[in-house]
């Protein structure tokens, strides 16, 4: 009896040491299992090992298993479409450009590491065809970058820029202006934004170029919104009543943060520093601080000051230890 115990606790032994304790509710790994894991995990992605050979079975379970089983290192093979995807596209596009678009299951340092053991170099750009001059000299110049990489997408902005200076058009102006664009530019730079500018009369013409037709003008710089009436009003009612960040968000959704708080301080609403605190507005913030907390409204305070008023007086620390 004694011998047949020992044999037991041998054999458990050797099977504990063999596979990890099972997660409570999980299901039982079963021999095949582990064999397709053991035969095919490594040799491609994850998940097409799984929707081949484990669809019953997570991701996340199975890398688990595989580490399990010592297969943590194995590295997955890169298969020959992958490698025919770095020998088109390594050289003419961002590193993190090939990850995102074409090899999203590969990390920057395998791709990297890949290329070199290709004897792929990033010296090898690949040849302009005569449909990329064509575009560059027709469009460098009369459109915006972004558009222009439109056009170009397998060309990044640094490339496209280093091919026009090559090819002498980066200082190249656009055609000339005509007397009627001129017209409008002398109508409406100054009065309107630039960006409504370009899209309601010069489509033509990029947001630069008008800007540069205004200053050549003498007409100064671009429009900037004029505040209303109703917005000074509104600063008045809700400040500071309110943050400036809920002020903004709430009632004055296409003003910037920075340009409310400027406002505020042409209005003089809003100083770079604020007054000392009198002693009734400590004596008020001592009555509603314990029950209010941060909530707390003084009159011509803002939220911030009022905290930072409520912890130099002990007030804070009291309210978090009750």
């Amino acid at each position: 009896m004694k011998k047949h115990t020992a044999r037991l606790r041998q054999a458990t032994h050797e099977i504990s040491d063999r596979a990890p304790p099972r997660r409570p509710g999980s299901i039982e790994w079963t021999t095949q299992e582990e064999r397709l894991i053991e035969q095919y995990y490594g040799r491609t992605t994850t998940e097409e090992f799984r929707a081949c050979h484990l669809p019953e079975r997570s991701i996340s379970a199975i890398q688990h298993r595989a580490r399990a089983l010592g297969l943590t290192h194995r590295a997955q093979l890169w298969r020959p479409e992958e490698d025919d995807v770095l020998r088109e596209h390594y050289g003419r596009l961002p590193l993190k450009e090939i990850q995102s678009r074409f090899l999203p299951n590969r990390p920057l340092g395998g791709i990297h590491g890949r290329a070199t053991n290709l004897r792929l170099t990033r010296d090898a750009w690949a040849p302009w065809s005569a449909r990329e001059l064509r575009i560059v000299k027709r469009c460098y110049g009369r459109e915006s970058m972004k558009e222009l990489a439109r056009r170009l997408p397998l060309r990044s902005s640094a490339s496209i820029y280093e091919k026009a200076r090559h090819l002498g058009l980066s200082h190249e102006k656009g055609p000339p202006w005509s007397a009627e664009e001129l017209e409008v530019v002398r109508r409406y730079y100054g009065r309107m934004r630039t960006r409504e500018i370009r899209q309601q009369y010069l489509p033509h013409r990029t947001i630069g170029a008008i800007a540069r037709a205004g200053r050549l003008e003498g007409l100064g710089g671009p429009a900037k919104e004029v505040w209303t009436e109703e917005e000074d009003r509104l600063l008045r009612e809700h400040y500071p009543k309110l943050p400036i960040t809920e002020l903004q968000t709430r009632y004055l959704p296409h003003r910037s943060r920075e340009a409310v708080r400027g406002h505020l301080h042409v209005m003089g609403l809003r100083k770079f520093r604020s007054e000392p605190w009198s002693a009734e507005e400590i004596a008020a913030l001592r009555q509603l601080y314990p029950n209010l907390g941060k909530n707390a409204k003084i009159e011509g305070r803002s939220q911030r000051s009022v905290i930072a008023c409520a912890r130099q007086l002990g007030l804070w620390c009291a309210r978090s230890n009750r």
